[in-house]
């Protein structure tokens, strides 16, 4: 039933509608801004405040999420596993019938004792940080020497651990100066070790996110970056779930971001994003809060005349610009929606890739 009401929702949104009939498929949760790497892509870990949900509040929230429509809980950070209850929030949000992921720089998950919890919390799919094929690539971009052997050992552990077909592993990659020549080599990393996908991102230079100038591409020619993305996909043997179109679109991105106001963005209607006190906003760009956990329910921020005035707004693109997985490719399958482009919303990567996202 869940299921249903949300494609009701969504194709509800392609047809032009603002106000949705559910809550958002996908909850990103940034549950801390405590973080071990000191990442030159991402300066949450610079952040002072450090004002967190209590288990007790974070669980009212997972329920109130559930009971709205919502299909998908995504733990984020910061470092989740920094969060002492993070297994209790992963195991709960699951009892209550969401699917799940967490999105992680494994670095807390190299122990057997930590494998064996994560394994047992009901994961559905681990996404593990690597933006190197080698130790030096990898530990310049997080600024930890030994970000890159633990990463490894996260993967191989859940790979080697996991009970049936969870928690899936995938290794998610920021393309950033500094790695856009190792992309080959990570997926062929990626398929040495067994995992289930790699997902890929553009760097990302939006307010909290503020990467280091040397991360950036300013400067640089990338003409050859969409070739060099779909070669990738194509020779992926399937673990690259990102449809050409998404690719494509990195090169847009970062040379003429204001091309992509073309797609109507789901941001605030299909998503939502929870900062760690309990803030809601749209996604993570997070550029208006629409309400407070600790003020209201997540049902009556989500259906309040202040959230529906956000996605008029955002229909009318007034809105910051990005291309997050999390997001992009969805607001591409709807905008194929509206224009009744059938042989795109029928690729089997893009069922293939919503599926990945929202299966427990």
């Amino acid at each position: 039933m869940g299921n249903l009401r949300q494609a009701v929702n969504l194709g509800a949104f392609a047809a032009g509608r603002v106000r949705p009939f559910a809550g958002p498929a996908k909850v990103t949760w940034e549950v801390t801004y405590r973080c071990n790497m000191r990442c030159n892509h991402c300066h949450l870990w610079q952040t002072k405040e450090h004002d967190e949900l209590t288990t007790d509040e974070a669980k009212r929230f997972i329920l109130d999420a559930k009971a709205s429509g919502a299909l998908h809980i995504s733990f984020s950070g910061g470092e989740p596993f920094l969060r002492h209850d993070i297994m209790e929030l992963i195991a709960y949000s699951r009892d209550c019938g969401l699917s799940t992921a967490v999105n992680t720089n494994g670095s807390l998950i190299t122990t057997e004792e930590r494998v064996a919890a994560v394994c047992n919390s009901g994961l559905g799919t681990a996404f593990i940080s690597l933006d190197g094929a080698d130790a030096a690539t990898h530990n310049a971009v997080r600024g930890n020497d030994r970000a890159f052997d633990l990463a490894l050992k996260a993967i191989d552990g859940l790979v080697s651990a996991r009970k049936g077909k969870n928690p899936r592993v995938f290794i998610n990659t920021t393309i950033t100066r500094g790695n856009i020549d190792s992309l080959e080599d990570i997926l062929s990393l990626a398929k040495a070790h067994g995992v289930d996908g790699m997902t890929m991102s553009i760097l990302q230079d939006i307010g909290k996110y503020s990467p280091d100038a040397g991360a950036g591409f300013a400067g640089m020619k990338i003409d050859q970056l969409s070739n060099r993305l779909r070669a990738l996909a194509d020779s992926s043997d399937g673990l690259i779930p990102h449809t050409c179109e998404y690719l494509d679109n990195f090169r847009v991105y970062v040379e003429s971001p204001n091309d992509l106001y073309r797609y109507r963005c789901v941001a605030g209607y299909a998503t939502a994003l929870i900062h760690p006190n309990g803030d809601v906003y749209p996604c993570p760009v997070a550029f208006e809060c629409m309400g407070s956990l600790r003020e209201k329910s997540f049902r009556e921020v989500w259906f309040s005349e202040k959230a529906n005035e956000i996605r008029s707004r955002i229909k009318e693109n007034k809105h910051p610009i990005c291309w997050f997985d999390c997001i992009a490719p969805v607001s591409v399958l709807l905008n194929d929606v509206r224009r009744l482009n059938l042989s795109a919303i029928l690729d089997k990567k893009i069922i293939a890739h919503i599926t990945k996202k929202l299966a427990r």
